[in-house]
């Protein structure tokens, strides 16, 4: 389904695994290495920046550990073309092979032992890449301690590996992407597939365990969310009682529903500042625009979802 006999143009084919691991550091991450005294290691890399994104192909030659700590203001999207690696940073192990794609979030924490044989194609991105991304399957990859897998080998997702194929082929193989225009049609693809197949798990997810009344309230509280409700407003919407609709809110996001749309905004107000140039908005407009009426509050709220200020999100550098 994706390109595990890809024809690689190593930029660095070398035993010496400390080189490797500082290069890699460099347009990744910094991270630990851990190796085998007694291996004999053959450590290659290829690296191509695309527009916004970079795209990576790193094996090793031997069985390895890698500890990145917990990743930057970035996505990954990590895709073993061979072997397979597991995640050591859960309760539980869990492995990634070749028909899954490793979708690594912002803050994660990334513990990793690789195979032998195991090489892994990785698309790096900026957070604000994600903006557009719905704000339900935000939450639900920061809730998890071990990111997101998407089976490549399973509808609706085929799609999104051959979309990884494609770019991957393109990228180490030909000169396509050498065009601007092309490198970002390029990473726009695949944050569609992503998008796409990311939406449709939880949408899934969603139908098959929201009451029917939760879906209506959450319907109808995303239509008004800058709007000032009451738990009988959004009660009357779903046509059920308070008690009932904050029960059902428990047991399908943990928090009730004012609770919920308050995180709905924040998610939106977030995407704003991400995406907006500098210039074009202030703090106060994209709070007011969502609801937030008491600017204190909202930089409070604000900061602790995201550990930083709105402020500092809006003039970050892009």
């Amino acid at each position: 389904m994706h390109a595990t006999n890809l024809d690689v143009p190593w930029n660095i084919d070398t035993p010496d695994l400390a080189w490797v691991r500082r290069e890699v550091g460099r347009f990744l991450k910094p991270y630990a290495l851990d190796a085998h005294a007694q291996q004999r290691y053959r450590a290659r890399l290829f690296h191509r920046q695309l527009r916004r994104a970079e795209l990576s192909v790193i094996e090793y030659g031997g069985e390895v550990g890698i500890d990145a700590g917990r990743m930057s203001r970035c996505y990954l999207v990590q895709v073993p073309l061979t072997g397979s690696y597991t995640l050591r940073s859960c309760r539980q192990p869990v492995e990634v092979n070749t028909r899954c794609a490793h979708i690594v979030y912002p803050g994660m924490p990334l513990d990793m032992a690789w195979t032998f044989d195991c090489r892994v194609l990785v698309l790096r991105f900026e957070e604000a890449a994600m903006a557009a991304c719905r704000p339900q399957v935000r939450r639900r990859l920061f809730e998890s301690a071990a990111g997101e897998l998407i089976a490549l080998d399973a509808e609706p997702n085929r799609a999104f590996g051959r979309i990884i194929d494609y770019v991957a082929r393109e990228a180490t193989a030909g000169r396509l992407f050498d065009c601007a225009a092309a490198a970002t049609h390029a990473e726009n693809l695949v944050l569609a597939g992503l998008m796409a197949a990311l939406d449709s798990d939880a949408a899934q997810s969603e139908r098959e365990s929201a009451p029917v009344y939760v879906r209506r309230a959450e319907a109808y509280l995303l239509e008004n969310l800058a709007e000032d409700l009451t738990v009988i407003d959004v009660a009357r919407a779903a046509s059920t009682t308070q008690r009932t609709l904050f029960d059902g809110f428990k047991r399908t996001h943990g928090i009730g529903p004012l609770a919920w749309m308050r995180e709905q905004r924040l998610e939106r107000a977030r995407a704003d500042l991400l995406s907006a140039r500098r210039g074009e908005v202030n703090v106060t407009d994209v709070a007011m625009r969502w609801g937030f009426q008491h600017l204190g509050r909202f930089c409070v709220a604000y900061r602790s979802r995201y550990g930083e200020t709105p402020a500092t999100t809006l003039y970050r550098e892009r």
